[in-house]
């Protein structure tokens, strides 16, 4: 099998894929959260997937998956959080993807294992604004402050 990480935008996160030698299926897929039932930040991102329909999306707030018992889940899905209010909606198109939440290496949030100045330019470049994949300081606030950029200094120049 090879395996493929995708670096996106600065503002959508990355998806690691296992794509193997088999026919693929591009999925479209569609993250919104919503305080109070008010979309407040939505992204899509394109990816690739295989007959196992299966996607890694690595995020900064990891441990809050955990209260659902589970980091798997198949597409339309929503979590309803129990603090703040918040929801997170995933959709995809086709639907049927299973999406795999993994805790996002500290401070390195573009996913090439090295915490370095294009960690930091990417937090920098959503400060002030709100996003699911940015939010590393553990807030639960989805805004991206400070505190987000406190944490890629603290691991800058780390190799995982």
């Amino acid at each position: 099998m090879k395996s493929v990480a995708l670096i996106l935008a600065p503002t959508l996160g990355f998806a690691a894929l296992t794509i193997p030698a088999h026919a693929t299926t591009t999925y479209e897929i569609t993250f919104t959260l919503k305080e109070n039932g008010q979309a407040f930040w939505t992204t899509t991102m394109s990816v690739e997937a295989t007959n196992n329909k299966t996607t890694l999306v690595p995020i900064g707030f990891y441990n809050a998956i955990l209260w659902f018992e589970s980091d798997t889940f198949k597409t339309n899905f929503t979590l309803q959080f129990p603090i703040n209010n918040f929801a997170l909606e995933v959709t995809s198109d086709p639907q049927g993807l299973t999406v795999i939440f993994q805790p996002m290496l500290p401070g390195d949030v573009n996913g090439d294992k090295v915490v370095d100045v294009f960690d930091l330019a990417s937090v920098a470049s959503v400060f002030g604004g709100r996003s699911l994949f940015y939010d590393l300081s553990f807030e639960f606030t989805f805004e991206i402050d400070i505190f987000d950029l406190v944490v890629v200094a603290i691991n800058f120049g780390h190799r995982y």
